[in-house]
């Protein structure tokens, strides 16, 4: 049986939806938080699902209001889909090993980008009379995944599902818009199916 997987990127005033179906790429949409559970269960049918959401771990958040609306959003996620027949199992993942796991997956993507950023960072930090990104030997900082932003993870995925690009000023093959939360959550869902789906 396909294994099938829903990924989302929870946000308090939208959030991003994408699904893996033994690994193809299948739904993505971005809807209102209200939306999220009734949209991914009229697309189930019959199947059985997993469902995994984007969690919030206090590493350098600040406490918005917008961060409070999504950690309540999170939690009404979980609940409601845990209490669904048709869901297996619920995860949550952390940012940070989505990170980590696009870094170690596609260096190529990763590092030159990540390079271009702790330049550009130490010379505006410099600029501001603040201190550069360089060690005491003069070497300058080494890219890690902590620098992967949305813009790399896009990338990312792009190389990872092999995804053409589109058309100037079109969608891609699979509809998902530049800047859309679907990214993160096909991010999300793509490093659950390669964590738990064996070689």
């Amino acid at each position: 049986m396909e294994k099938i997987i829903w990924g989302i990127d929870p946000g308090s005033s939208i959030c991003g939806v994408s699904k893996l179906s033994g690994g193809l790429i299948g739904d993505c949409f971005e809807c209102e938080p209200k939306l999220v559970y009734r949209r991914i269960m009229s697309l189930c049918g019959a199947d059985k699902v997993t469902v995994v959401i984007e969690d919030i771990f206090p590493y350098s958040l600040k406490l918005t209001p917008a961060v409070i609306d999504t950690c309540k959003l999170i939690g009404e996620l979980t609940y409601r889909f845990k209490k669904c027949r048709q869901v297996s199992s619920v995860e949550l993942v952390a940012r940070n090993s989505v990170k980590k796991w696009v870094f170690d997956t596609v260096p190529e993507v990763c590092l030159p980008r990540i390079a271009k950023k702790i330049d550009a960072k130490h010379t505006k930090n410099l600029s501001k009379g603040l201190k550069g990104l360089t060690k005491l030997d003069g070497e300058m900082r080494k890219p890690s995944f902590n620098w992967v932003d949305d813009r790399i993870v896009k990338e990312a995925m792009k190389i990872i599902h092999d995804i053409p690009e589109p058309l100037p000023g079109k969608s891609n093959i699979y509809g998902i818009k530049k800047d859309s939360h679907c990214w993160s959550a096909l991010a999300v869902c793509s490093f659950f199916y390669h964590s738990t789906t064996p070689l």
